[in-house]
């Protein structure tokens, strides 16, 4: 069945929109998620404005780390759309098991970039998400074994900032300037003290992760973060922006849901 399907990824930080189909994913837009605690309406209104409107849509897929927001979230959107939504989480269909100790505890963006990176086929892999949290996480023998939760370089950077009271405290980062070239400075020594941290921390996080493995494993990476770290990780892993959509997508298409 080829289905479009609008799919909704609620961040901390930000969150995205995008309609997802069988072989194209189109972005939508991005709100701050702050924007959205203060009103939902704010994702309706983006969805019927002239610009931004999708057609075609047989579904909505909702992935939330934001739990207050499901409900009037689900009830914007539904009317926007005039579909049902389909919220994803750990009681979901999901073409995987999982094998962690608590499942509800479960984000249902690391959920969907797992399933994201398992491909047409299925398969292990590592799954890095570098956001306002890094998560690592496992997929192997058809199953999710969960991963290492990391602070995210930027809300290490921000909680630096409060706790001494000599440095500034940095809400904003520039990709394009994540790991500057001189540290001969406050702020550009702390930025790259993190980001470094986190390069390390992250690659310490694989080698974990592939040692518990079956078999040497795909290592994906995707996240608002990822595109400033790339170039500083492996070559042989795989940058995805995408991730989290492919695996909404896919979790969606096991969960269909219709007025």
């Amino acid at each position: 069945m080829t289905a479009n399907v609008l799919c909704v990824d609620i961040g901390n930080t930000s969150s995205k929109l995008a309609l997802v189909g069988p072989d194209r994913i189109v972005p939508v837009g991005a709100v701050s998620s702050d924007d959205l605690r203060k009103d939902p309406a704010v994702a309706g209104r983006l969805l019927t404005s002239e610009k931004s409107s999708p057609k075609g849509v047989v579904g909505v897929a909702l992935s939330s780390v934001v739990p207050p927001l499901d409900e009037p979230l689900s009830t914007v959107l539904r009317d926007a759309m005039g579909v049902e939504v389909c919220r994803i989480d750990h009681t979901s269909r999901l073409p995987f098991r999982l094998r962690v100790d608590n499942p509800a505890s479960l984000g249902g963006d690391r959920i969907c970039a797992v399933a994201g990176a398992m491909g047409k086929r299925g398969g292990g892999a590592i799954v890095v998400d570098i956001g306002s949290a890094v998560t690592v996480d496992l997929l192997d023998r058809g199953a999710f074994w969960g991963g290492l939760i990391l602070v995210g370089p930027l809300l290490g950077l921000r909680a630096l900032g409060e706790y001494a009271s000599r440095l500034p405290v940095i809400d904003e980062m520039s990709t394009k300037d994540a790991f500057p070239t001189r540290f001969s400075d406050t702020v550009p020594s702390m930025i790259l003290g993190a980001n470094l941290g986190t390069v390390g921390a992250i690659k310490e996080a694989v080698r974990l992760l592939q040692d518990k493995g079956s078999g040497r494993l795909r290592v994906f990476v995707t996240g608002g973060l990822a595109k400033g770290f790339v170039k500083r990780l492996p070559r042989s892993w795989v940058l995805d922006p995408n991730l989290v959509f492919k695996g909404m997508y896919r979790i969606w298409r096991l969960n269909p849901v219709w007025m």
